[in-house]
């Protein structure tokens, strides 16, 4: 079908169609897609109460992530994933960010290729406990949730073994896990606009740390041992509360 580019208006009503592929998501052509009275999985149902420029966007992106491994369903007021991500398992980078996703589901840990998740702006206030058995996964973006998140649970963070890039800014999470001796790779970490109070010794674990973001929020003193961060380029500290320096920072 992908090669009939001059297709307009396909109507598959009332047949026994459970799944419907990505690459009806290449006919670009196409302005009516009928799909009612089907008893249809794959992917969601949902996805076909939409009008058709929405579900052939949505079907393309699909599609695309199969060639580039970049999976982008951001900005489609998605409300759940559950039965929509089957075709894209292989994809490296996932964004989903400014959706309606509440939750994940729980083949959302079939990415196990994924190295990019992006979850800005979702009603979800905390870390989903599926997200830590992503492995390979080195860049997590959380950024101004919509429902503010509250917290980074232990056992879901401390996973991340690889992780490199974390952005969690803007949202109300009071403490940091202290799980940092199992992140070793982290370069960049941003927290600013939380509710810090202190940061988690095991920081200084993250020798390859470059960026530190953590302005706007409520510390009162560092974390001991800077001198550990011997790459670091980068420290925003700005409006919080702290009434020393630390020490160790020109050694």
């Amino acid at each position: 079908l992908s090669t009939m580019t001059c297709l307009e208006v396909l109507s598959f009503v009332d047949n026994k169609i459970r799944e419907v592929h990505p690459e009806f998501g290449l006919i670009s052509s196409i302005t009516s897609l009928r799909m009612h009275e089907n008893p249809i999985v794959l992917p969601g149902p949902e996805v076909f109460e939409r009008p058709t420029a929405q579900v052939i966007d949505y079907l393309g992106r699909i599609k695309v992530s199969q060639f580039t491994g970049y999976l982008d369903l951001a900005d489609l007021e998605l409300q759940s994933l559950v039965h929509q991500l089957h075709d894209a398992y292989e994809a490296k980078g996932i964004n989903l960010a400014r959706n309606h996703l509440t939750s994940l589901p729980q083949d959302f840990s079939k990415f196990q290729r994924c190295q990019e998740l992006i979850l800005d702006g979702n009603p979800m206030p905390y870390l989903e406990e599926i997200v830590g058995k992503i492995k390979t996964l080195q860049l997590l973006s959380l950024e101004r949730m919509k429902e503010p998140l509250r917290a980074l649970p232990e056992n879901t963070f401390g996973g991340l073994r690889a992780l490199v890039v974390l952005r969690a800014a803007n949202n109300v999470i009071s403490a940091l896990p202290d799980v940092f001796k199992y992140l070793a790779h982290m370069e960049f970490l941003d927290m600013t606009s939380n509710l810090l109070s202190w940061l988690p010794p095991s920081l200084m674990h993250c020798k390859k740390l470059k960026v530190l973001l953590v302005s706007k929020n409520k510390l009162t003193e560092l974390v001991k041992g800077f001198s550990n961060f011997h790459e670091l380029h980068t420290l925003d500290v700005s409006h919080n509360k702290l009434e020393r320096l630390p020490r160790g920072m020109g050694r």
